[in-house]
Formats: structure tokens, C-alpha cells, sequence
């Protein structure tokens, strides 16, 4: 769907050109693989609260994915591009406190790279991993477990999918360090049925830190994830507790930009498939910038590529975050 992808691409070409003043804060990054959309996954964090009493943020991405792999009781092909823009907000309670909520809107669609991958695998003699096999630019997404299916996915369109409300409450804050606790709740917005969601309610325990050192700002975040078996239509599937970590370096080059550098990673909620790439742990990483616009308003661009696991091939990111005192 042509006129969905040239809205998502617009999207983050203005935002890419809008750059300005840096603040140090991670990359926005979450797995855009299409079967996380169903579990909650780890997101970059830091301990910290908005500049004034609210603070607002729109993030748009696109992803490219596709795995074709068959094992004694699992069937998965996914051929597609995904578009997603996630508004949100996050409010302050108090000094040492605040609430957020965010809101993916995801379309997943044939695309328009195909062509373009095929030559980039070509010109550096990488593997397509079977991609070459398939037509280009043609949509597919079929996921079954014993012959049965997990849901019945759609093309086109701009669907929400499963939301996350966030608390977090700052315990320890000076100059060198901080450190914060954050419990996060997936709730289902998104419809099942679709792939878009469980159907179901996950839970989320993670310990956020920030470390400065001179002009290099680290970011390390452990956590748990307690994830409910998903919504099906007929397939027995069943997903297991999730350990997550996170781990960025931001350099803070000058007082307009900073770049940075991170690690994603959560070991999967699926086990026993027979298929690597869903039982591995997902290592997905991350580089761009951050900057800022001017005080309480700040920009982040990143390129994520996939190293290990239920991760997509590479997505294209950009985050806009205004903080306001009203």
C-alpha cells in the first residue's frame, strides 16, 4: 500500500531534518518483529523525569522482515514492512515519581524494498536467506503450530496495537547517578485475532540506572517480564517468564548532539519451536543521535539492525520529545 508507506517514510524524513540542541537521554528502541507485537519486549529507558509536568512524544518507525522456517510443529512466514507510530506522554507525580502511556498504531503491508535488498545482498555477497525466492513486494504472514493458526493477520491500514502504561519512581538522583524502579502493564488494545496483541495482560519489573562519566553518559536496565499465554485461534501456544537487559553509551559530542550506541536484548517467550530464530534470545542493536530543538524539546534518530533472534532485519527509526510545564 503505497500511500501508507510514503505517510511513514515523510514522517521520519521530517523529523531526521528537524535537528537541533542535544540532551542526553537512550534511543528510543522496542522490537518491531511482527510476533512481539503480541508481548510486551524491553524498551530504552532512563531514570529520569520529564523537565516540566508532562511530557509528550510521537515515535515512527519502519521495519523490514522476513523469515520463511518450518520445523516439526511450527509453520512461519512473514514477507512484509511494518509502519508504526506510537504517541504517548509521560506525567510527573510529585518529585520522585510519574506515570506514562503509549499507544503503538502499526500497519503492516507488502512494502517497496524489495527490489532494493535483493541488490544490497547482491553488491555485498550477503546471504537473502530465501528471500530471493519469493515475489517481491508481496505480502505474507502465516504462523501455525500443529496445523492450527494463531491468528489471521490483515494488510494495509493503521491499527493499534497493545499499549503500555508505565510507572516510575526515581530513588536515587546526583550528577554521576541515577536510579529508578519501573512497572509496566501491556494492556490488550490490539485485536488478536489480527496478530496485533494477546489479548491478554503482561507485566513488567525493570531497574533503570544512568552512570555519567565525563562526556559518556551509560545506561544499564536488567528486568522481568512476565508475559500471559496469548489469545489464539486454535494453536496451543504458551509463552514463559522473559529476562531483558539494556545497555547504552551516549557521547555527548557537543552541546547540540550526542550519539549513541545500545544493546536490546530479552530472551524470547517462545521455547521449543525447532526454529532458532524464535528460541534464541533476541539481541537487537542500536546507533544514531539525540538531539534537542531547544530546553524540554528533543529529537532522536537511530538505524537498528538485528543480531541474534526474533528480531526484524533492520528498522529505521525517529523520536520527537516536547517536555511542557502546563
Amino acid at each position: 500500500m503505497m500511500t501508507m508507506n510514503r505517510l511513514f517514510l515523510i514522517c521520519v524524513t521530517i523529523q531526521v531534518l528537524v535537528l537541533g540542541q542535544a540532551g542526553a537521554e537512550p534511543l528510543t528502541q522496542s522490537s518491531r518483529f511482527p510476533l512481539m507485537l503480541m508481548v510486551m519486549t524491553p524498551e530504552a529507558e532512563s531514570p529520569t523525569l520529564p523537565q516540566g509536568q508532562v511530557s509528550l512524544h510521537v515515535v515512527t518507525d519502519y521495519t523490514s522482515v522476513f523469515i520463511n522456517k518450518q520445523s516439526e510443529n511450527w509453520q512461519l512466514l512473514a514477507d512484509m514492512e511494518i509502519g508504526g507510530i506510537t504517541p504517548g506522554f509521560d506525567m510527573r507525580i510529585g518529585e520522585h515519581a510519574s506515570w506514562g502511556y503509549a499507544l503503538p498504531l502499526v500497519s503492516m503491508n507488502a512494502g517497496f524494498m524489495d527490489g532494493f535488498l535483493a541488490d544490497y545482498h547482491k553488491a555485498g555477497h550477503f546471504p537473502d536467506y530465501g528471500r530471493s525466492l519469493r515475489p517481491d513486494n508481496e505480502f505474507a504472514y502465516v504462523v501455525e503450530k500443529d496445523g492450527q493458526e494463531w491468528f489471521s493477520p490483515e494488510t494495509g491500514g493503521l491499527h493499534p496495537a497493545d499499549s503500555r502504561l508505565n510507572l516510575k519512581y526515581v530513588f536515587h538522583k546526583n550528577l554521576a547517578c541515577s536510579a529508578a524502579l519501573m512497572y509496566s502493564i501491556k494492556l490488550p488494545t490490539g485485536d488478536e485475532k489480527k496478530g496485533l496483541g494477546s489479548g491478554r495482560v503482561d507485566h513488567g519489573f525493570f531497574l533503570l540506572s544512568r552512570m555519567v562519566r565525563g562526556p559518556v553518559v551509560f545506561y544499564l536496565n536488567p528486568g522481568l517480564i512476565l508475559p500471559h499465554d496469548p489469545v489464539t485461534l486454535g494453536a496451543d501456544v504458551h509463552f514463559r517468564t522473559m529476562a531483558t537487559f539494556f545497555a547504552g553509551a551516549e557521547y555527548l559530542a557537543s552541546e547540540n548532539m550526542s550519539l549513541n550506541v545500545q544493546l536490546n536484548t530479552f530472551t524470547s517467550p517462545l521455547s521449543g519451536t525447532g526454529m532458532e530464530t524464535l528460541d534464541r534470545p533476541c539481541v537487537e542493536l542500536a546507533f544514531g543521535l539525540v538531539c534537542r530543538l531547544r530546553t524540554g524539546l528533543s529529537l532522536d534518530v537511530s538505524f537498528n539492525e538485528d543480531l541474534s533472534g526474533p528480531a526484524p532485519d533492520f528498522t529505521v527509526r525517529a523520536g520527537i520529545k516536547a517536555d511542557s510545564g502546563f
